[in-house]
């Protein structure tokens, strides 16, 4: 089961999707054979495959995969925890890559309430889904929202135990792209300077 989880996650990295996508199906077979239609493990490969979905620009199957993953998400955990939050955010990112807005925004709300209560606000889950809001808001929604989510992202990363220093990269990341994206040039220039003091 994990060599086949490995095997697909490399083949995603390599934009590999389709066969991804048959190997992934095959593992969801095995999985459910040998723990049940409603596993957590079944979950995480439905999970898997809404991912592999909406990278081969098929949301409505994305979103099919992760309600399933959601459902029994909820069955496996109860209505508030971590994994329910997390799988809430991916639907809430491909329906607002549908332009779904209101859903997305109704969909984030709902994941960063149930991760807060969770986990509380210093969680790897809360992180999570604050950093899917925020690069949502900053490609579909809101751009000033996501201007004050950035500094909250980074604050948040440097806080969480077990947050990477690759997740804090990615954050700093975020905020670069962000500015570069409103041209704010002088706020760019200004931002690099104090990372690199």
């Amino acid at each position: 089961y994990k060599s086949a989880s490995s095997e697909i996650y490399r083949l995603q990295q390599h934009k590999k999707y389709l066969e991804a996508h048959t190997k992934n199906n095959t593992l969801l077979e095995r999985v459910r054979k040998e723990f049940g239609d409603r596993s957590y493990d079944a979950a995480i490969v439905l999970n898997r495959s809404g991912h592999i979905l909406k990278e081969r620009k098929k949301p409505a199957e994305a979103i099919e995969a992760y309600r399933k993953s959601l459902a029994i998400m909820r069955e496996v955990f109860g209505p508030v925890h971590g994994q329910v939050a997390v799988v809430m955010t991916s639907l809430a990112a491909t329906n607002g890559s549908m332009k779904k807005l209101e859903l997305a925004r109704k969909q984030y709300a709902e994941a960063l309430n149930i991760a807060k209560q969770a986990a509380g606000r210093e969680s790897n889950a809360y992180l999570q889904v604050l950093e899917s809001f925020l690069v949502y808001n900053a490609n579909y929604d809101d751009q000033a929202l996501a201007g004050r989510l950035i500094d909250e992202v980074i604050d948040l990363t440097r806080k969480v135990k077990g947050a990477t220093s690759s997740a804090l990269l990615k954050a700093y990341q975020n905020k670069a792209a962000f500015l570069a994206k409103q041209k704010k040039k002088r706020e760019l220039e200004a931002y690099f300077a104090a990372l690199l003091k």
